[in-house]
């Protein structure tokens, strides 16, 4: 009788482990998509007027808000507006490179490269119609560790032409546009 009580006491704590590691695994795969959507930066209002009045002036590529502070272990973003003047649909590949730091204590050097993720970036193509534009989202992320000081950031934006280009991977070998530059401060 003692034997079979252990067996079933047995038992019951297994499938009480094995029904607890289930839920822990769901709550960990929530809580992974939470922070993931959370991470998204989400664009004020005011920069579609931006990228309207850049459509206007006629730019291929213009950034709305060139500089932003954004503090250690925080995100924010910049507004990325890439108009196809090209007269034909083409696809528009954005990359971000780090350019300089500076940092705000003046004994400390010039900063080379930084460590750590600072940017969401997606590979993703974007495919445009003539004459249409998108407004994209540059994520960034100051990773811990980060000295105070200004960070650049170059930002080019190439495409499926035919001249080649420093800056542009294989596929996408054109540059399109003005290589633009944006700046985080870190506080």
């Amino acid at each position: 009788m003692k034997r079979k009580a252990a067996i079933e006491l047995s038992m019951n704590f297994l499938v009480g482990l094995i029904i607890g590691i289930a839920l822990f695994s769901f709550g960990i795969y929530f809580l992974g998509q939470i922070l993931n959507t959370d991470l998204e930066y989400i664009m004020p209002d005011h920069y579609e007027e931006e990228a309207q009045k850049c459509v206007s002036r006629g730019n291929s590529v213009c950034v709305v808000e060139k500089r932003q502070e954004i503090r250690v272990k925080k995100y924010g973003g910049f507004g990325l507006v890439i108009n196809n003047i090209l007269g034909r649909e083409a696809d528009f590949k954005p990359r971000v490179e780090f350019s300089l730091g500076v940092p705000d204590d003046k004994d400390l050097e010039e900063i080379d490269e930084v460590e750590g993720i600072w940017t969401h970036e997606q590979v993703r193509t974007i495919t445009l119609e003539n004459n249409d534009h998108v407004l994209e989202s540059l994520d960034f992320t100051v990773p811990a560790g980060t000295k105070r000081g200004d960070y650049y950031f170059n930002v080019f934006v190439c495409y499926d032409g035919d001249e080649s280009s420093e800056f542009c991977p294989s596929g996408f070998k054109s540059l399109y546009g003005a290589v633009q530059q944006i700046t985080i401060n870190v506080p």
